[in-house]
């Protein structure tokens, strides 16, 4: 089946937290409407919307 995938960066520009995966990791949470505007976009064009 074919597939795809991105990468969503959610770095912050001065580092406050830990890396990925650490129990100090702080995402920058704006990222997460950036992803979800993708993956919405993305089901939209795959279902015929526009």
């Amino acid at each position: 089946m074919p597939g795809a995938m991105f990468m969503l960066g959610c770095g912050r520009p001065v580092a406050t937290g830990g890396g990925l995966h650490t129990a100090t990791f702080d995402p920058d949470e704006d990222a997460l409407a950036v992803g979800l505007a993708v993956l919405s976009a993305i089901a939209h064009r795959v279902n015929g919307a526009t």
